[in-house]
């Protein structure tokens, strides 16, 4: 939680527009009455009952709790839930949560939006942040025997308000540091129907703020807030043993994300600096009388090591890409003293997350008899997500990565349930689930700007040519990542990628599941009761990963190595067209296996000449 010099200010105001009539009490509570225990209805079990009378460890958050706290954020939210603890994306219970989230990953805390499950837990904990919700119910360990998907950790209802009996409005505005605008309001009361009772309830949120992460060297601040959502709710009871809840929103989010900071970095002498002036990472072994030498000793053993700057192009350096501050600015948040470091970031821009989410829920109810009931639940989601990620701390134009992540998400579920008293004293709860899930993920790292080592294709030169004899398992040219062949490993030589792209995933995954469960409660006394539960589920999951990626490796160095006695001819014979005698000659003066592929690449030649032996391109390399 940020702790600055924020101000709020609630303006709530409960009114009657045009010919709604007079104030419901809803929206006026006398506040002495407000702040008295009362008994808490919970559905819990799928059916009402208070929290005293619900035999599983339940803890329920009502409405007035959550304005009289400010809880507004699923941060908030569960430093007030024991046992309770929130990942990146999704709520921990007890420890048990999401182990993974590609690939047919569950999330092991179901959470249930009016009755209709949702695989993304903090899409219904953000929504409104939290405003208009009548509570929130979460019950900790397994609850499979009375819900319909898989929820080994625990679950989460999150109930919003009904429509109200009486014409009213409430509006909430609420302002703050950063150019914090935030406006709520409400609409709700009674339809116009033939027969029956019928309402509506209409709810709008538009949350802006600034991003409080004050941007260095003209970078955009981050960590911002753009975020309305607007839902319509209609409940109808055409009978008396019939009745019928329906709600349906739109969302949409576009905001700056928070990004992360340097505060220290450099070795030696240079710890606590940000280098300008170093191409590329790395530190190389040399020796004390080595220009530019740093002396290490080791902390336990004393032994005295000396290392230098790695020289680009000639040593193997530590990240396949150059070092973002080249040329650059030097700024480092704090500078190594962490008691300097402020809430400051520096990007090239590219920390946005973006999604547009709507969603469709119907509940038919009929009443049997008097002893049983029916119910119908009908869940409609669609989510179309965007993240982009500046990871490299640094707002150079010479080099500029990052993350992209893409979803496309849709689900539907339907759920129908059997509420018996088979007697007075047993009571079954019976259900038929079906749900099925239909998510498309992408995920990049990119290197935008990387002097054409990432977007335009290799020149490998003669070693092409060397490595063309190397087997069928290269594919050259590439091979487009959408059109690889499943289970199948391609290798090929770099063919450039127009996006930047230094890796890529494509992941999609389309689940269904059906359940039957069954969970019966025996009430020996006032005081004690048995339950028994069953349940039966089958998951079907087809899911499907193709990935790609740019990487530097001692191929063919490190597998087919030039001291293999076989192999010494081809050797010799290929780097004798360039000036070096043989490969002993050339590492006896200095040239490394880096230098060397440079060098048979064409992109650099010895610092000496030595008299070529006569090169025959006939000559057998393998």
């Amino acid at each position: 939680m940020r702790i600055r010099d924020t101000f709020k200010v609630l303006l709530m105001a409960a009114f009657s527009i045009g010919s709604f009539g007079p104030i419901t009490s809803a929206f006026a509570e006398d506040e002495e009455e407000r702040r008295q225990i009362e008994e808490v209805i919970v559905t819990a079990e799928r059916i009402q009952s208070t929290v005293s009378d619900t035999s599983i460890s339940i803890t329920a958050v009502t409405s007035e709790m959550l304005e009289d706290l400010g809880i507004q954020s699923a941060d908030e939210f569960v430093n007030f839930i024991p046992a309770t603890t929130r990942d990146t994306y999704d709520i921990r219970i007890r420890g048990v949560g999401r182990n993974f989230r590609a690939l047919g990953g569950d999330p092991g805390v179901a959470t249930y939006y009016n009755d209709v499950y949702s695989e993304d837990a903090l899409i219904a904990l953000t929504e409104n942040a939290l405003f208009d919700v009548e509570r929130i119910e979460v019950l900790r360990g397994p609850q499979g025997t009375v819900y319909g998907r898989n929820s080994i950790g625990g679950a989460i209802n999150y109930i919003t308000k009904r429509p109200s009996e009486e014409q009213a409005a409430l509006l909430r505005v609420q302002l703050g540091s950063d150019a914090n605008q935030e406006f709520y309001g409400v609409l709700s009361g009674p339809l116009k129907v033939s027969q029956g009772t019928a309402g509506y309830r209409l709810t709008v949120s538009d949350r802006d703020r600034d991003g409080w992460q004050e941007g260095q060297f003209g970078a955009p601040n981050t960590d911002s807030v753009n975020d309305q959502n607007a839902s319509l709710s209609i409940e109808m009871d055409p009978t008396d043993r019939l009745s019928m809840f329906m709600r349906i929103n739109k969302r949409n989010s576009s905001r700056i994300v928070g990004n992360g900071m340097i505060i220290d970095e450099g070795w030696g002498d240079f710890r606590g600096t940000r280098r300008t002036d170093q191409y590329a990472f790395g530190i190389r072994s040399v020796t004390a009388d080595t220009a530019g030498a740093t002396q290490f000793i080791h902390p336990t053993t004393g032994v005295v090591a000396y290392g230098a700057d790695i020289r680009p192009g000639v040593d193997t350096a530590s990240s396949s890409m150059p070092n973002p501050a080249y040329g650059s600015n030097a700024y480092m948040n704090g500078a190594g003293d962490f008691d300097a470091v402020e809430a400051e970031s520096l990007t090239n821009g590219g920390t946005s997350e973006g999604f547009d989410q709507q969603g469709a829920q119907l509940t038919v109810a009929y009443e049997l008899n008097d002893r049983a009931s029916l119910k119908y639940i009908f869940g409609y989601g669609d989510f179309d997500y965007t993240y982009v990620l500046d990871t490299d701390y640094s707002n150079s134009e010479m080099i500029n990565t990052g993350n992209t992540v893409l979803e496309d998400v849709w689900n539907l579920s339907h759920e129908l349930q059997l509420f018996w008293d088979i007697t007075d004293d047993i009571f079954l709860t019976s259900g038929v689930y079906f749900f099925a899930s239909d998510r498309l993920q992408n995920f990049t790292i990119n290197a935008y700007n990387s002097q054409n080592r990432v977007n335009k294709p290799a020149s490998y030169g003669p070693l092409g040519t060397f490595l063309g004899y190397m087997g069928a398992q290269y594919q050259n040219p590439h091979l487009d990542l959408p059109d690889a062949i499943e289970n199948f490993t391609y290798y090929g030589l770099w063919g450039g990628d127009p996006d930047g792209d230094l890796y890529r995933g494509i992941n999609t995954n389309y689940i269904e599941q059906t359940a039957i469960y069954t969970q019966a409660e025996w009430t020996l006394n006032e005081s004690w009761a048995v339950k028994f539960g069953l349940r039966y589920a089958e998951d079907n999951k087809d899911v499907l990963e193709r990935r790609g990626y740019y990487f530097e490796n001692w191929f063919p160095f490190a597998y087919i190595g030039p001291d293999i006695p076989s192999l010494r001819p081809a050797w010799d014979g290929l780097v004798a067209a360039y000036g070096l005698v043989d490969m002993d000659t050339a590492r006896a003066n200095g040239v490394t296996d880096l230098a060397l592929v440079n060098i048979l690449m064409g992109n650099a030649t010895p610092n000496f000449v030595q008299s070529p032996l006569a090169y025959d391109p006939s000559l057998p390399l393998l």
